[in-house]
């Protein structure tokens, strides 16, 4: 789902010319965002055998992703719809973040208690509107190809020439958080470290 046009238009003509099915909903407002998750979870479960992936391109900080009338969507605010998504999937969701600080952010507020997602993948710094279109117009390129998911990151990163596209598995990231939790108890010291331990997991 998008709130601008144009990387949406890209990525749709891209998965029709791979023979990909892609279901683009444009959202404006919190209405329109709704219906999009409404008819994004129907298209998915109807068809499991895919891999599902479900796309956000919108603005983005650190608190979560502003749609086009300013309404703003916080990571909490996502978290039971992921949830829901990859608990009907068994646990097979890939969630790609097309926004600033998407993915850190993601991998810091989301998921405090189960998995939401198989991976994620997202860029860690502030990539621009061109980096995003040619890097997950790449990404899906090589996954309608048969690469891995580490294999598409890796030539999305190769073919937007931006190094700071990432994927973190779910499971992973909670391995980590639990770890966090553990050793916080014993020495806040680490808070940073540890944190720090979710980007260095990222391939």
């Amino acid at each position: 789902m998008q709130c601008g046009n144009q990387e949406g238009k890209l990525l749709e003509e891209g998965l029709r010319l791979c023979g990909v099915a892609s279901l683009r909903r444009p959202v404006t407002d919190a209405a329109s965002f709704g219906q999009a998750l409404i008819d994004a979870y129907a298209e998915a479960s109807q068809n499991k055998h895919l891999l599902p992936v479900l796309h956000f391109s919108a603005h983005g900080n650190n608190s979560g992703i502003e749609l086009t009338d300013g309404t703003f969507i916080t990571w909490s605010q996502l978290e039971p719809v992921l949830e829901a998504f990859n608990c009907e999937l068994q646990g097979n969701l890939c969630v790609c973040m097309s926004s600033c600080n998407g993915y850190l952010s993601a991998t810091h507020a989301l998921g405090s208690a189960d998995r939401l997602w198989k991976v994620l993948v997202g860029n860690i710094g502030s990539p621009t509107w061109n980096d995003t279109a040619i890097g997950f117009a790449s990404f899906y390129h090589l996954l309608a190809k048969g690469k891995t998911v580490d294999e598409a990151v890796a030539g999305m990163r190769a073919a937007s020439g931006n190094a700071d596209f990432r994927v973190i598995d779910g499971e992973k990231l909670q391995s980590i958080r639990k770890e966090m939790v553990r050793v916080l108890k014993y020495d806040p010291q680490l808070a940073a470290r540890l944190r720090a331990a979710v980007n260095l997991a990222s391939s």
